[in-house]
């Protein structure tokens, strides 16, 4: 970001130009406002994901339920989204694009399930497609406040 009366370069963080002293105006400040919001909450819902997988994990563990071998993809799953919720925290689109790719595979497949005919899919499919929205808008968020 550019000072509009100096031209001198603004750091990130700038409310006004060191040069001229001139207050960076509240278009621009909103702008980074909104950007940070976005990948805040991208990294809120990774690490809700995550989470989520890693509670699943401990309550089939000390219930000692055993389902279909799956409590091994739970805990890597669980740490895969924490660690892609952490790189997006630290602002890598890259990363918000491997975890929206990596769950919309998973959506997928909950898709693939209901259409065997397991109920239980739906809130598996509800959920997961409220998450993947919510990835998707903060993608699209991201770049049209980085076009700006």
């Amino acid at each position: 970001m550019y000072c509009k009366k100096c031209g001198s370069k603004l750091s990130k963080t700038a409310k006004s130009c060191s040069e001229c002293e001139t207050i960076a105006s509240a278009e621009d400040l909103n702008k980074r406002d909104q950007r940070k919001y976005a990948y805040r909450n991208a990294a809120g819902i990774l690490y809700i994901i995550g989470g989520l997988n890693l509670i699943v994990y401990l309550v089939f563990y000390f219930l000692e339920i055993d389902f279909f071998g799956l409590d091994r993809n739970l805990i890597i799953g669980g740490l895969i989204f924490l660690v892609l919720g952490f790189l997006v925290q630290k602002r890598l689109m890259i990363a918000l694009i491997v975890a929206i790719v990596i769950y919309g595979w998973d959506t997928w497949s909950g898709l693939i399930l209901l259409f065997q005919g397991n109920l239980l899919a739906i809130s598996f499919l509800f959920v997961h497609i409220i998450f993947l929205s919510a990835m998707v808008k903060s993608v699209g968020a991201i770049m049209v406040l980085k076009r700006k």
